[in-house]
């Protein structure tokens, strides 16, 4: 349960924070999808000088950066790497809401619907597609948190409750391979 607690108000603060600074942040967001837009849709500014789309398209950049942010146990380059995609991702989907007019006021309202429901929703997607391994850490549930097994290394006899990462990190990705290895995951049914 104080994992969880911890979780949340990780994502909670790392929100708020986020929020606070979103503006400037938001002008870089906005510099990224004029550029591809300029690029792609030469007659962007003129059809659509709209300067409040990249910071209303980019706040749901604030729940995905903060759920990976706050997700435990990830090392701080593989998170960089997502929110990097995630960001790419959500470029790209902005990038066809304008293709495709959706807009508010005079676009199709259930394309803007759906436009809008997918922005909101990937956040949560990406997260749960991109650190699977990880939330197991958060979404503990009581009787796992109490009941920790320990085992014997077979290699070097020390107890861990977590012994293949303890087999993986200190003795190396070969050594999950020898004959002693092998046998006592077996025996263990790990």
């Amino acid at each position: 349960m104080r994992v969880k607690l911890l979780f949340l108000a990780k994502v909670l603060g790392y929100s708020l924070a986020l929020f606070a600074l979103w503006h400037p942040i938001s002008n870089v967001y906005g510099f990224f999808l004029n550029l591809v837009l300029s690029r792609f849709y030469p007659l962007y500014y003129m059809l659509k000088p709209n300067e409040k789309f990249p910071y209303i398209a980019s706040l749901t950049l604030i729940p995905f950066i903060s759920l990976i942010i706050a997700t435990p146990k990830m090392k701080l380059l593989k998170k960089a790497v997502i929110i990097t995609t995630g960001t790419f991702v959500f470029l790209l989907i902005d990038f066809v809401a304008v293709q495709l007019e959706i807009d508010e006021i005079s676009g199709n309202p259930t394309a803007f619907i759906t436009y809008r429901s997918i922005k909101l929703f990937i956040p949560f997607l990406m997260w749960i597609l991109t650190s699977y391994p990880y939330l197991g850490e958060v979404f503990k549930t009581k009787t796992e948190e109490t009941s920790v097994t320990c085992y014997s290394c077979p290699i070097c006899r020390t107890e861990h409750s977590n012994i293949m990462d303890h087999i993986r990190e200190v003795h190396g990705e070969k050594s999950l391979k020898s004959k002693k290895v092998r046998k006592f995951i077996s025996k263990n049914q790990l």
